[in-house]
């Protein structure tokens, strides 16, 4: 019998099957992408990085999940139709102008079916000397996506964001994305929702093996919103650029960070007034799930990885975090 996992696999790549033409592209200039399973923590980053004056950071984008933008319109309005208006809100930033003639402008993308490669690339022209952060997360669950990512950008940097995966677990199932994600797969939400984060994670990990280590980055949530300066630092460095202060303040400015209505947003990223360290072990006071040995390899891996950076992942309750 055929593992939660297997199924899973199965189940994105079917719905990949449709929309799995070869996509490559010679795009010089350097791109960001935050990689990660969902409800790891990566809006919080977003917000911070979007601060930074040589970054432009927009909310979830999708496009690499497509070939070209009729097929993400066709698909994400299945199931993820909010995730649309990422887009259009990247480029009311980019081009100053109002919500109408962005979506005017995306609508045409789309009615001509430009290429991927094609749109990054004039999102990149928009963005002039800052560099493009790409923080979509539906891209780990398919090695295919990520894949893409390496073929369209040959300066690519890539930020494997970590969580605790009982605190993962906990935000998908409250959240109801193991509906949303694999609403037709036959089993409980937080077995669908451990499988979503050993899936992602074992993709990222495969992925990233290969890539320079000059071009790869883990970030551990925990670290992010504990010693946020410390870690933010350290993410600069990895970008060549200097430190910001105002990426210590990711509720500021909500129309420069694109956290107002308009885009996709995470419904619980504004019950906070500020980053908030006791978000990093929050999940403690909702008990556990026991792991899976495929969850348990994953973590481990992930721990003994970090560890020999100097921070660590702990897949267990009992295991220290910090």
């Amino acid at each position: 019998m055929d593992s939660l996992l297997a199924i899973l696999r199965r189940t994105v790549e079917k719905r990949l099957a449709w929309d799995d033409t070869e996509v490559s592209a010679s795009l010089g200039k350097p791109a960001v992408f935050i990689l990660t399973p969902p409800r790891s923590g990566s809006t919080l980053l977003r917000v911070m990085l979007a601060g930074h004056p040589e970054l432009f950071a927009p909310p979830e984008l999708e496009l690499l999940s497509f070939t070209n933008l009729k097929h993400r319109r066709e698909g994400l309005s299945l199931r993820h139709g909010y995730m649309l208006r990422g887009l259009v809100r990247a480029v009311m930033a980019l081009r100053e102008c109002g919500e109408a003639e962005a979506e005017g402008l995306v609508n045409e993308w789309e009615a001509r079916a430009v290429l991927m490669p094609e749109v990054y690339a004039q999102l990149q022209e928009w963005c002039g000397s800052r560099m493009l952060v790409d923080k979509s997360v539906h891209y780990a669950l398919s090695p295919k996506i990520l894949q893409r990512a390496a073929d369209c950008f040959g300066q690519a940097r890539f930020i494997h964001l970590t969580r605790h995966p009982q605190a993962t677990l906990q935000s998908i199932v409250s959240m109801k994305l193991d509906k949303e994600l694999f609403g037709g797969v036959s089993a409980g939400a937080e077995e669908i929702a451990e499988g979503i984060w050993t899936l992602s994670h074992e993709n990222i990990l495969g992925f990233l093996d290969p890539i320079p280590a000059g071009h790869r980055l883990r970030v551990r949530y925990e670290d992010l919103v504990s010693a946020p300066q410390d870690e933010l630092g350290r993410i600069c460095a990895f970008l060549g650029i200097a430190f910001h202060p105002a990426m210590l303040l990711p509720y500021a400015e909500r129309r420069q960070r694109m956290t107002d209505e308009i885009g996709p947003q995470d419904p619980n990223f504004h019950r906070h007034q500020g980053i908030d360290a006791r978000l990093a072990e929050a999940w403690r006071d909702s008990g556990h799930v026991a792991l899976s040995s495929e969850s348990m390899c994953i973590a481990d891996k992930l721990h003994r990885q970090q560890s020999c950076c100097g921070t660590r992942i702990c897949p267990h309750p009992s295991w220290p975090v910090g």
